[in-house]
């Protein structure tokens, strides 16, 4: 399910729409944004453990990436700077890292619960143990 979304979420993004002119230079901005926040995303879980924390890093570091190129480019030519460009990389950004965070991580309600059952079972087994040993030792005393 989780490897269906992501790969129609690719398709869906990989075709322009008629009604929607986004330049290729916008484009490329969403598409390097999006494998910022996606590989940030990955990293800050990986060491943090911590969804939240890993979303917020992906979409500043995809941030602060669209706005220092185009610092950048202001500095370097001063017209060819576009805020449209910036946006796209933070907007990417976003994507990528809520793409990972929701089609690949998932939610793990179904993975905590067997676990609860698992516990559940085991102490419930453990008990009837005990209680089995406690019934000899008395039929053992009579």
């Amino acid at each position: 399910m989780k490897k269906t979304l992501l790969l129609l979420f690719i398709f869906l993004i990989s075709f322009k729409a008629n009604s929607q002119e986004i330049d290729g230079d916008t484009g490329l901005h969403a598409a390097v944004g999006f494998g910022i926040g996606a590989a940030t995303y990955f990293v800050v879980k990986k060491i943090s453990g911590k969804k939240k924390t890993a979303v917020i890093w992906g979409v500043s570091l995809a941030t602060a990436a669209g706005v220092g190129k185009e610092l950048r480019d202001q500095s370097i030519c001063g017209d060819c700077a576009m805020e449209t460009d910036a946006i796209a990389t933070a907007l990417g950004g976003l994507a990528g890292a809520l793409t990972f965070r929701f089609a690949l991580d998932g939610n793990n309600k179904k993975k905590k619960n067997k676990k609860i059952k698992e516990e559940t079972l085991r102490e419930k087994t453990e008990k009837e143990n005990e209680l089995d040993r406690i019934r000899e030792e008395l039929k053992l005393k009579i």
